[in-house]
């Protein structure tokens, strides 16, 4: 039997970006992000080598996370959901799954990121550089969640 986990902010945002930086000469949130790295607080071996980690692309090199913001304030996010199955003794073998693009709209406001997509809201902190965005967040299942963005 599997258990479908959607991974946070469905889990990641990204988008086509003109301008790495504002007018303000701040780094943009608006562009294409790719996830590079995305650490749990808590470690799982869900490729079954042996080996625990709470990094979950090393864990699933399957996983994949692109995230788009327009300028508009709207945003798309494609990420793989993750299934876990049971193997015995409460660990968990992973994989992932083609989930649908998430299109949604998005707030900004110092270093607290809004994501609303239908009925949910996520908030999340994030730190934005002008090559890389770092998300951190919570997650029933997971923990504590950071996930690193490379800008496209």
């Amino acid at each position: 039997m599997k258990y479908l986990f959607t991974l946070l902010l469905s889990v990641s945002l990204l988008v086509s970006c003109s301008s790495d930086e504002d007018e303000t000469g701040t780094p943009s949130i608006v562009g294409e992000w790719d996830a590079t790295s995305f650490t749990t607080s808590l470690s799982f071996d869900l490729n079954g080598d042996g080996q625990s980690s709470n990094d979950i692309i090393q864990e699933l090199d399957c996983y994949t996370s692109t995230l788009t913001f327009n300028e508009d304030g709207t945003f798309t996010s494609f990420t793989s959901d993750i299934t876990l199955e049971p193997v015995g003794d409460g660990t968990f073998l992973g994989d992932c799954e083609v989930a649908p693009t998430v299109s949604g709209t998005y707030t900004l406001s110092n270093a607290a990121l809004t994501t609303v997509t239908g009925d949910q809201t996520i908030e999340s902190q994030v730190q934005i550089g002008n090559t890389e965005m770092i998300l951190r967040g919570q997650d029933q299942d997971f923990g504590s969640l950071t996930i690193i963005y490379e800008r496209q």
